[in-house]
């Protein structure tokens, strides 16, 4: 019950307000999106990840995230990696007046292990914001939306001749509204319907059943899926 639409994201500053809409989203099955309504610029939306977003100097960082400008003309947005108040990356994006997903790479100038990613309109107006990424460009395999290389590699040195995914207690969930469908974990990611689970957070399902194949693949593990 703790969990919604806007865990994790707080607005630093003022002159924006934010807030949370449906109309017209991407897709149907994940209605939710953020608006920025911002009348003098310098407020920014921020996210810490989860216990902090850990970078490392010199890595490069897959920035994606899908923005709609609500005022019927383009506007700017600068996002940036922030030690405190210290800039490790930064770029600026251009919202057009349709959803578009926007792409960067950022490039970490210093070795932290609580950055926070931030979004700051730099004009008045209303902004919509969804489907915010940011990932590590180096993953197991060099696989996109792949697996964290250190834990995955940990995993394939011993050499399991299985890998059972993604567990029970996912599977049968908190009943049949929370029980975890293998169709909705495939396809697009912004597509894939997340939800709570028994353990009190959210499911993004970043990792679906195609991640789980293919990272069995990667380490010559039979796969073993639970339906």
């Amino acid at each position: 019950n703790e969990w919604n639409a806007k865990s994790y994201w707080e607005l630093k500053g003022e002159g924006t307000t934010f807030d949370i809409a449906t109309d017209q989203p991407i897709p149907a099955n994940n209605s939710h999106y953020a608006v920025l309504n911002t009348t003098q610029p310098g407020a920014a939306l921020q996210n810490n990840g989860f216990d902090g977003i850990v970078l490392k100097q010199g890595d490069k960082y897959n920035l994606s995230l899908f923005l709609k400008s609500l005022n019927g003309k383009n506007q700017k947005v600068r996002i940036q990696l922030l030690d405190g108040d210290k800039v490790l990356a930064q770029t600026t994006l251009t919202a057009s007046t349709a959803w578009k997903q926007l792409k960067a790479t950022l490039k970490a100038t210093a070795s932290v292990e609580k950055a926070t990613l931030s979004i700051q309109p730099q004009t008045a107006g209303k902004l919509a914001i969804d489907f915010v990424s940011l990932f590590p460009q180096k993953t197991f395999k060099g696989r996109k939306n792949g697996m964290r290389p250190d834990l995955a590699q940990t995993l394939a040195d011993l050499h399991p001749r299985f890998v059972r995914f993604p567990g029970g207690c996912v599977s049968h969930g908190n009943g049949l509204e929370n029980m975890y469908r293998w169709n909705t974990t495939i396809g697009p990611l912004w597509e894939r319907k997340g939800q709570s689970n028994l353990w009190g957070y959210h499911q993004s399902l970043g990792i679906g059943f195609y991640e789980y194949f293919q990272f069995c693949e990667d380490i010559g593990a039979e796969p073993l899926p639970v339906l």
